[in-house]
């Protein structure tokens, strides 16, 4: 049975914690699903990561840390000689990042973002804001982020083989991360070829296969681009002509040209 003396300690307890916890707490956190990026230097291509928070007015002091795959990138110490963040470690994405940028006026929140100025497709990965003050515990929050380098080339090539089926191949070059490709309608017998070239870190990957002429129209038949766990989406039909009906419709054309002169 409690007494009376009990029951205020157990308050006093639960009171004292809740106020540890509630000293400083991340409560707005966000890492894009996905980054395209843009080659055009007339368009911004910053990637903004944000971690707004909450700060006990009591709190004496905290430090917020960025950190890409665990490994600490940017640090933030308000009550610094500099008050200023700098970036950390010897990762490529370090001089990617940009110490200056502001995402408020209010100095307790001035420098909470991430700002990565010079994206690259290196810089895939887990983003973790951290939060440390000192009279409470650490509060962290994770996300992922996709880059995506968008491909040079999406090529859609039919041609009529010597069964009578549709020969297909599907293609994509210059892109990253590896991409799904499929053929629409699909069917059994798509191969998929790809490669990785090490010093773009861009793949290119192709997919060939038949498709017979009874399953589906040669203007139904299309090229579908997708990348996993992301939006980006793209398709193509027809982009190239069948060489067997080209050659005939070259033969036909010069056929007539030739009935023409003879009549006049």
């Amino acid at each position: 049975m409690c007494t009376p003396m009990t029951r205020y300690l157990f308050l006093f307890i639960f009171v004292s914690l809740e106020t540890v916890c509630l000293a400083a707490k991340i409560t707005n956190f966000f890492v894009p699903q996905q980054h395209i990026i843009n080659d055009n230097n007339d368009e911004p291509n910053d990637v903004i990561l944000d971690c707004e928070f909450e700060l006990d007015p009591n709190e004496i002091g905290f430090v917020l840390k960025w950190y890409f795959n665990d490994i600490p990138i940017y640090q933030w110490i308000p009550n610094s000689n500099s008050g200023h963040p700098s970036p950390l470690g010897n990762l490529e994405i370090r001089n990617a990042i940009n110490p200056n940028y502001t995402v408020s006026d209010d100095p307790i929140q001035k420098y909470r973002a991430l700002a990565i100025e010079k994206p690259s497709s290196k810089f895939s990965g887990n983003y973790t804001c951290e939060l440390q003050s000192y009279s409470s515990d650490d509060d962290r929050k994770t996300g992922f982020l996709q880059m995506i380098v968008p491909e040079s080339a999406l090529q859609l090539k039919i041609e009529t083989s010597d069964d009578d089926q549709y020969g297909v191949e599907c293609i994509v070059k210059n892109i990253y991360p590896k991409p799904k490709l499929s053929v629409i309608p699909n069917v059994s017998n798509f191969q998929t070829l790809g490669k990785w070239d090490n010093n773009t870190n861009l793949y290119s990957v192709t997919v060939i296969g038949k498709i017979d002429p009874a399953l589906t129209n040669r203007s139904d038949i299309e090229c579908l681009l997708e990348i996993a766990n992301t939006t980006y989406e793209k398709s193509t039909k027809n982009l190239a002509t069948d060489n067997h009906r080209t050659r005939l419709a070259l033969l036909l054309s010069s056929i007539c040209f030739l009935f023409y002169l003879n009549i006049f």
